[in-house]
């Protein structure tokens, strides 16, 4: 909190304060020459391992990410400014000197006969699942086409993780722009089902002062930029990008990405662990209904017993990674229900029991008053089981 307030008391502005921008470990990118100009002032450095795009955030540095990391970070305020600089379209990428098999979409990657090398890492291999999961089935995509379309390639031994040592790649066109650069005889080819174009950029809790011409400095480091201005000879025709969605809708995009790790270690790589395979596949709720009966007693206050006999399991629901507890939770299963409709009944009946003593307890502390005993004709006040202290019948038939 103190550096919170520390750091609103300084402004928004760094200036020109020494600072670290992290860049993706891409080695088909040049972007980091490219900020390393823009910024001279920055030490501009690759991504370790085990440092997050968070984790770097709040370190102070800036970070580049796609877009679909940096809105909901935004929304969050996790970070406070975006500057998107390239747009980055999953495409088909085609090496001529290593094949000449006609490639026009996904639907072909199966009858090619070549490896086909995907990128698998975090997050483009969700990216890449996405992109060719609304090729194949549209704005509402699940992933299953997918993971078929992968298992495929799989079982054949076709799919190559070694993304960029096969004939055939699925990547982003910025990428086979660098190897085209380099001499690679290389073809972008926008599948005709369908494909997503992602931003990239850096992604800042500070104002960032850029230094030059930006966009300049993009364009000849090979990247499209964000209008779609780019080096004719480095991508495919402007006709073809209409084949490629740009993403708006990031909670729906986000949520299918919860899914792909789990669907690709279990439905295209057939991988089965006693271990869950993305921190949610066995997420569930354990549920215990506890009936709390509060007691007026000079030995105890309160007594506790359970209402279901086994524990009550839930599964999240689909898109969720974090759910709240209690009562919201639990009334997904049929079994809670009964068991809340149960503990309502105990309650009820215990509820009536606590007004009957409650009104005997008061009549029997109520002033007593003197009766003409219908039996013997005396006038008296019953005693407590409301008999006649004369003879002994009972005051009331």
């Amino acid at each position: 909190m103190l550096c919170l307030i520390c750091l609103s008391l300084s402004g928004c502005t760094r200036g020109n304060t020494q600072s670290t921008v992290i860049c993706n470990n891409d080695e088909n990118s040049s972007y980091l020459e490219v900020i390393s100009k823009a910024l001279p002032s920055y030490t501009v450095t690759i991504e370790k391992r085990n440092h997050t795009m968070f984790s770097s955030l709040n370190a102070g540095n800036e970070v580049e990410v796609f877009n679909v990391q940096a809105m909901p970070a935004l929304e969050s305020g996790v970070a406070t400014h975006w500057y998107p600089h390239y747009l980055a379209t999953v495409i088909i990428a085609v090496d001529r000197d290593r094949t000449d098999a006609r490639i026009d979409g996904w639907n072909d990657l199966p009858a090619a006969g070549e490896a086909i090398g995907y990128l698998d890492h975090y997050p483009d291999r969700h990216l890449l699942m996405g992109a060719i999961a609304y090729g194949l089935e549209g704005e509402d995509f699940t992933l299953k086409k997918a993971a078929d379309l992968l298992e495929t390639l799989h079982v054949e031994n076709r799919l190559a993780l070694k993304a960029f040592d096969a004939p055939i790649v699925i990547c982003y066109d910025y990428q086979v722009a660098s190897l085209i650069k380099n001499g690679r005889n290389m073809e972008i080819v926008l599948p005709n089902e369908g494909t997503l174009t992602y931003q990239k950029g850096l992604l800042s809790n500070m104002e960032i002062f850029f230094s030059g011409d930006v966009e300049s400095l993009l364009l000849s480091g090979g990247f499209r930029l964000m209008d779609g201005r780019c080096d004719d000879a480095l991508y495919a025709d402007a006709a073809d990008y209409k084949r490629a969605a740009v993403v708006t809708d990031y909670d729906r995009l986000n949520t299918a990405f919860q899914d792909v790790p789990r669907v690709f270690r279990r439905d295209v790589q057939h991988i089965h662990l006693y271990t869950s395979a993305d921190g949610r596949e066995h997420q569930l709720f354990a549920l215990v209904y506890m009936a709390l009966i509060h007691v007026n007693s000079p030995w105890f206050d309160e007594i506790r017993f359970r209402l279901n006999s086994s524990t009550i399991e839930i599964e999240p629901p689909a898109g969720r990674v974090w759910m709240q507890g209690g009562a919201d939770v639990g009334r997904r299963s049929v079994e809670y229900r009964e068991c809340e409709a149960l503990g309502e009944e105990i309650k009820q009946a215990l509820t009536q029991v606590r007004q009957q003593v409650r009104e005997s307890v008061a009549a029997a502390n109520a002033p007593k008053v003197a009766q003409t005993c219908p039996l013997c004709g005396a006038t008296t006040t019953p005693d407590a089981s409301g008999r006649c202290e004369y003879c002994g019948g009972a005051m009331q038939g």
